[in-house]
């Protein structure tokens, strides 16, 4: 099964993330570093740093609730999604991106809720049991990504720029080149091309509302 499929008007994930690019536009934006990685490698990265706010939610969850009270912990996973869903793209790293991708997995996640919330349970904080598992389910599920993340599209600033998962791409990619030495220049071609995309998606998406 293809991890991604390639459309006219944009790049969408086996995660569920939209790139508005293409990936003649990826090849043509820097060609070395796509070669060296591998398009599919770049865009698994992408995707899992992308979606990295709420997966963080999801640990930061688990150790605030051993850590502190259930509320405390529910307030400061909140917190840290809405820090990363904000400034995320800016801090993503090579290194981290490849993190993000196995701290994703389902069945690594899963294990450590099973086990914390195990013990939760048998000290008898059922409060923080039913917070965790609470918390999982609703971060795992998207809820907390649809309820909070056209929040962090109203930042100051934030309502001018790329969608997240473009913004981590572009950045993931020249990180990469800078990290190889082949920085490229077209950052500028790049995030227009991606724009117009974008534009055309939102404009035929409202097209069909009405």
């Amino acid at each position: 099964m293809a991890y991604h499929v390639s459309m006219p008007h944009g790049i969408f994930t086996a995660e569920g993330v939209w790139f508005h690019t293409t990936d003649e536009l990826l090849n043509a934006f820097s060609p070395e570093v796509v070669e060296r990685m591998g398009l599919e490698r770049l865009l698994r990265e992408a995707s899992a740093w992308a979606r990295f706010p709420a997966h963080a939610a999801v640990w930061m969850l688990l150790v605030f609730l051993v850590t502190s009270s259930a509320a405390q912990a529910v307030l400061g996973a909140l917190a840290v999604y809405l820090f990363l869903a904000i400034f995320g793209p800016g801090l993503v790293r090579p290194g981290g991106a490849r993190l993000a991708v196995h701290l994703s997995k389902p069945i690594v996640q899963g294990l450590a809720y099973v086990g914390v919330l195990s013990f939760l349970a048998a000290d008898g904080r059922l409060g923080a049991t039913g917070a965790g598992l609470a918390g999982f389910i609703l971060l795992r599920w998207g809820v907390v990504d649809a309820l909070v993340r056209p929040l962090a599209r109203r930042a100051p600033g934030m309502k001018r720029t790329l969608p997240a998962p473009d913004r981590t791409l572009r950045n993931l990619i020249i990180r990469y080149a800078l990290q190889q030495g082949t920085y490229t220049d077209e950052v500028a071609d790049m995030e227009a091309s991606m724009l117009r995309i974008w534009n055309y998606r939102k404009s035929g998406r409202a097209g069909s509302d009405r």
